[in-house]
């Protein structure tokens, strides 16, 4: 139910936008709103002790997650696209939504549960240092720029 609840309200706010020009942009002045409802109703399942109790094993999830994701998209973005290089950490975190994802599915697969713990370590990792990331290059890229 949860994954419709979302699937839903996306699909139809893509089908008012594109029939409806002058609708969508009205409903596009809510996004503030919505976005901070959802920080709120992803924010409610996470449980910050379940991160400490992963542990070793969450941070070293966490660190070879950006080994095999941020890694390869800093050097896309560099190299590929000849940009600053400072998105691709914004856009490696893996916070959000994603935070409810690892007890969803264990909630319907029973012997995930084990897992979730050093999930949901990997997601709060990553929301904490993707940011800090992501600010670090941009004032490192501008500050060459000076």
């Amino acid at each position: 139910m949860s994954i419709v609840s979302l699937v839903v309200p996306l699909v139809l706010g893509i089908v008012i936008g594109n029939i409806d020009k002058e609708l969508g942009s009205f409903i596009l002045t809510g996004m503030p709103f919505m976005i901070f409802a959802l920080g709120f109703s992803a924010g409610h399942g996470i449980n910050l002790l379940d991160s400490v109790r992963a542990g070793f094993s969450g941070v070293v999830m966490a660190i070879l997650y950006y080994i095999l994701v941020f890694v390869p998209m800093f050097f896309v973005e560099r190299k590929v696209f000849k940009r600053a290089g400072h998105s691709a950490p914004a856009i490696s975190t893996i916070a959000g939504l994603s935070a409810s994802v690892p007890m969803l599915m264990a909630s319907n697969y029973p012997k995930l549960m084990a897992y979730g713990p050093s999930a949901i370590a990997i997601v709060t990792i990553s929301s904490i240092v993707s940011p800090y990331l992501s600010k670090k290059l941009y004032n490192k890229n501008h500050a060459n720029k000076k």
